[in-house]
């Protein structure tokens, strides 16, 4: 299933390899600004007959061919990350409050990729991003690791969400947290629904600086490994178009 460009608000990838600022190509002009966070480029692939993917555990990985790099040597497309923002524990990226980025008791579909990653900085929290304000806003959405368990979190206004089990510390997740029409909020990781949901109509409409990285804490809450590919959308992204973009990063995102 295919979405108009038209719901798609902003699309950070993070792939521009150098300068200080990551591109919106979402088309909606949301470029934004970054701050003490330096580009890393993907490993490059290693030519030998099949490379197992040990980071998730799952698939064979064959090398581009030598005669079409764009291609395995099977013939299949070759998808590489071409690069992330290293988010050292003081950089970040701060993107300028846009109506685009307000979604107030509507629906609406956040996503990114992250390497999971929790670093105590004299704060329970290390927030992956922010629609605007701290973690917890009221009238926001974040993604974050905390201190008290080693599992992913998404909060909506006041309403958090954990992942159903622990992450692997330095393994590349998808995170995707969805609304709907009936107010019902659903966290997937991996494009896998998991069972903590919640379901919140406050209004996600703020003035406030959006990041990724951290929050509107200056101090200590800022994210220690590598994220790209953020997205957000002004609709509820389905169950099989969650697990459409998962697939097509997953082979993206094994370094």
């Amino acid at each position: 299933a295919t979405l108009p460009v038209a719901n798609l608000k902003a699309w950070w990838a993070m792939t521009e390899g150098s300068g200080s600022t990551t591109k919106d190509s979402s088309g909606q002009g949301n470029d934004g600004t970054i701050s003490g966070a330096t580009y890393v480029t993907a490993q490059s692939s290693i030519l030998q007959l099949g490379m197992i993917n040990w980071s998730n555990g799952s698939g064979v990985f064959l090398p581009p061919s030598p005669t079409n790099p764009t291609q395995d040597i099977a013939g299949n497309a070759v998808r590489e990350r071409l690069g992330s923002i290293n988010y050292t524990g003081t950089g970040y990226v701060e993107v300028a409050d846009d109506d685009d980025l307000d979604f107030g008791t509507g629906v609406f579909s956040v996503e990114c990729w992250a390497k999971a990653d929790y670093v105590n900085k004299s704060s329970g929290i290390n927030t992956i991003l922010t629609l605007g304000g701290a973690y917890a806003a009221s009238d926001s959405v974040s993604f974050h690791t905390n201190s008290s368990n080693t599992k992913f979190r998404i909060t909506v206004s006041n309403s958090s969400l954990d992942a159903n089990s622990t992450y692997v510390v330095g393994r590349w997740y998808h995170l995707c947290v969805t609304r709907n029409s009936s107010n019902l909020c659903t966290f997937y990781l991996d494009s896998v629904a998991q069972s903590d949901t919640e379901t919140t109509s406050n209004s996600i409409t703020n003035a406030n600086v959006k990041y990724i990285g951290r929050d509107s804490n200056t101090a200590n809450r800022f994210y220690s490994n590598l994220i790209n590919s953020v997205r957000i959308y002004n609709v509820e992204l389905t169950a099989d178009q969650v697990k459409q973009n998962y697939n097509a990063g997953t082979s993206a995102h094994t370094n």
